[in-house]
């Protein structure tokens, strides 16, 4: 193939057919972005089986903000996930036959480094680098300690919170993973908690298939937010969960009370975890025009839409949110 490929952030744009480190072969879907007549490599787009694990592997990170039809645009060193431990399996996609040699392995997305397979403790590496400003991206650094709110508006939609402790992730995540009730409005509600590598393969799925957006809650307590959703998780018990669960699911979690969608969903927990926790970024107050007393109202959300738009609002004030 004569010709450089383009550049995204610094990386070679990534290709049908491209390799990937451990051997397996990248296959691209879409029919109508090509370079140099080969179909670009999109978040999403699987491999090839790998020869290391066996298993079919999965694009999973691309450089944030760099759609292409609706998905990351995955680029050299984009990661994989397949079987392997993550983190190894990376898109090899060389822009000339320097690069070719020289080539950088390093992570350019969020991974979970554990010190064993089986490790609980993991640390959240980001994605693309930028100075910390009202309107951030992820920095390359680690989410130091503190409350995070994810939310994605995706079909219905969904938010989770995960809270970051010497460098230990835990993720709550609260939905009807359960028999849904009469019209599916209800149903079993389910708190998944994850650590280490359940924690990171759920955060990947939702921050690159989903583009789930995190937001920072900067006042929250994180001990009195842990305890919260642990006290929660604790009080369910193992269901009966339907056909199709999922694995994660299945492994992490525990009835704690009946769903329904109007009114005690993931939206209003996150909410009440968060009021819990001392956090005053949900308080507001306004001054009637007519007896120009100001008056305190606490704001509510059912749906998530609702929470992503109010907390990108509040992100100007970065004494209690920071958005990434």
């Amino acid at each position: 193939m004569s010709g450089l490929r383009p550049k995204i952030m610094g990386k070679a744009m990534a290709l049908d057919g491209d390799k990937t480190t451990t051997g397996a072969t990248c296959i691209a879907t879409i029919e109508t972005v090509t370079c140099f007549n080969k179909k670009a490599l999109r978040v999403g787009d699987s491999t090839t089986k790998c020869p290391e694990c066996g298993q079919t592997g999965v694009v999973v990170s691309g450089p944030q903000g760099f759609l292409n039809h609706g998905k990351l645009q995955a680029v050299h060193d984009s990661i994989v996930e397949c079987g392997c431990p993550d983190g190894t399996n990376k898109v090899i996609a060389y822009s000339d036959p320097e690069n070719a040699q020289s080539r950088s392995l390093t992570t350019q997305s969020p991974a979970f480094s554990t010190s064993s397979q089986n490790s609980s403790k993991s640390q959240f590496v980001s994605a693309t680098a930028s100075s910390l400003t009202d309107e951030s991206k992820i920095a390359d650094n680690i989410l130091y300690e503190g409350v995070f709110v994810w939310t994605e508006t995706h079909g219905s939609g969904h938010s989770f919170i995960t809270i970051h402790k010497n460098n230990q992730v835990s993720l709550y995540s609260y939905g009807r993973y359960g028999t849904p009730g009469p019209l599916t409005l209800t149903g079993d509600g389910i708190m998944l908690y994850m650590t280490g590598e359940d924690a990171g393969k759920y955060i990947r799925y939702e921050l690159y298939r989903i583009t789930a957006r995190v937001f920072k809650i900067t006042d929250s307590d994180i001990h009195k937010t842990e305890n919260y959703f642990q006290r929660l998780w604790k009080s369910g018990v193992i269901p009966k969960f339907p056909a199709g669960a999922g694995d994660l699911t299945i492994k992490n979690g525990r009835s704690i009370d009946i769903y329904d969608v109007t009114g005690n969903n993931c939206t209003t927990h996150i909410v009440k975890g968060l009021k819990q926790s001392g956090t005053k970024i949900f308080e507001e107050t306004y001054t009637p025009i007519r007896t120009q007393y100001p008056i305190e109202r606490e704001e509510a959300f059912t749906v998530p839409v609702s929470l992503q738009n109010y907390l990108d609002s509040k992100k100007q004030n970065l004494k209690k949110t920071r958005c990434y």
